[in-house]
């Protein structure tokens, strides 16, 4: 009688374990096929996170505009009697 219940014990142990296994396949071929799915992600956007194929020339500044900008001349900074 113990044999059999050992055997039966072995048994139930033997499919819990290779149902935690086979679980545990399941959810590293998600995590792998979402990665992947990440990365073709970002190749499909490399353009976007490339700084290179930017053109940024039109931020520049006209240095022919500048003289055209009056300066302000200021006479007194003091503000002490703002704050009284």
């Amino acid at each position: 009688m113990k044999i059999i219940i050992f055997f039966i014990l072995l048994l139930a142990s033997h499919s819990f374990a290779s149902s935690i296994d086979e679980e545990r396949a399941q959810r590293t071929k998600e995590a792998i096929e979402r990665s992947i799915a990440k990365e073709q992600l970002y190749a499909k956007e490399r353009v976007f996170y490339d700084s290179e194929s930017y053109d940024f020339n039109h931020t520049k500044v006209n240095e022919d505009s500048l003289k055209y900008i009056i300066e302000l001349e200021i006479d007194d900074l003091d503000m002490d009697d703002v704050y009284d």
